[in-house]
């Protein structure tokens, strides 16, 4: 990958070789992994790459998300049809949510709602976090489509929800759940991702290899560029000057793009030969971005550490175990446990 422009003086993280559960009592800043094939959500320490627990979650262990505000961490266990709601803090179960094929979540600016695709039907589900109850609202007219990866506008306002079948992305009033917009913008939109500025909503199209951002204003494709296999996780760092996005193809890798101008800067690769790429999150202060990679059902994956400016390494850390590390979610709580 040819350097990019900004570059950071890179940060040293050395991710810890042992998998094995430490008896540390308190950590801090810790990354939780769900494992889809063994339906586990492993906490670590986001620093060391130490594990301070693997714990069951449910069958198909997806997706997961983080609420500061309610100091609560959400897992779609999307083979059971439960949401598995821990507690940030102490690790604690709390309680399940009963719904329909969760999948992919999202969790709003503020920490007060939690959304999440229901992926076998045009529907998505709307938690709230204090109270953990749940409205399920329809995210398509149209009653084959599948919605995927929902997310909150910048304020809050609507919805945004892209269906990998029926290649739409809909626009829905977040206190009314009426449907207000729709745009068919090409192949299998499966993220979107809002820029702070509120005018542009970029677009992850797996089944085009493209990264495509809309006007808002119009509702008009303004921009679109390759990317490679299957993009999905995006986030946005340096002022959203520069996209970052998870790609799903083998070998696992990471596209950083020029947001502005809508060009390819380059891919960083996150594991050899034989993997695949999954998910990706972003650390709070926005210096380090976390991408999970498997190497199948079988295999042993993993997570990486990579600057979203310079596009360096700085560190990895083996998955504790077969199976697919998938989703990923990063906790700002201090964990205490016996």
């Amino acid at each position: 990958m040819r350097p990019f422009t900004l570059l950071l003086t890179a940060i040293l993280i050395v991710f810890g070789a042992s998998g094995a559960e430490t008896r540390q009592s308190r950590w801090g800043d810790t990354l939780w992994v769900a494992n889809r094939d063994t339906g586990a959500i492993t906490v670590v320490e986001a620093a060391t790459g130490t594990t301070v627990r693997t714990m069951r979650s449910g069958d198909g262990a997806h997706d997961v998300a983080f609420s500061a505000r309610a100091g609560k961490v959400y897992v779609t266990n999307e083979l059971e049809d439960r949401v598995a709601v821990f507690s940030a803090t102490t690790l604690e179960l709390l309680r399940t949510i009963t719904l329909p094929r969760p999948h992919h979540v999202k969790v709003s600016a503020d920490g007060r709602t939690i959304f999440i695709g229901l992926f076998n039907s045009n529907r998505i589900a709307v938690i709230d976090t204090a109270t953990d109850g749940a409205r399920v609202v329809d995210s398509s007219r149209n009653v084959n489509a599948r919605a995927h990866a929902p997310r909150a506008s910048n304020g809050g306002s609507f919805i945004f929800v892209p269906h990998e079948v029926g290649d739409e992305v809909t626009a829905i009033d977040a206190a009314t759940g009426a449907l207000v917009g729709s745009i068919s913008p090409g192949s299998m939109p499966t993220e979107v991702l809002p820029a702070s500025d509120g005018r542009r909503l970029f677009l992850a199209m797996r089944g085009e290899g493209r990264i495509k951002v809309v006007d808002l204003a119009t509702a008009q494709i303004t921009g679109s560029v390759v990317v490679g296999t299957q993009p999905e996780a995006m986030m946005l760092v340096n002022n959203d000057r520069i996209l970052v996005a998870s790609m799903r193809g083998t070998p696992a890798a990471l596209a950083f793009v020029d947001a502005d101008a809508l060009t390819l800067l380059g891919t960083v690769p996150i594991g050899g030969a034989g993997t695949f790429g999954d998910l990706a999150v972003l650390s709070p202060d926005g210096r380090r971005v976390y991408a999970t990679f498997d190497a199948g059902a079988s295999g042993i994956g993993g997570v990486v550490a990579v600057d979203p400016l310079s596009g360096q390494r700085l560190g990895s850390w083996t998955y504790p175990g077969t199976g697919r590390p998938h989703g990923i979610a990063y906790s700002t709580a201090t964990i205490t446990v016996p």
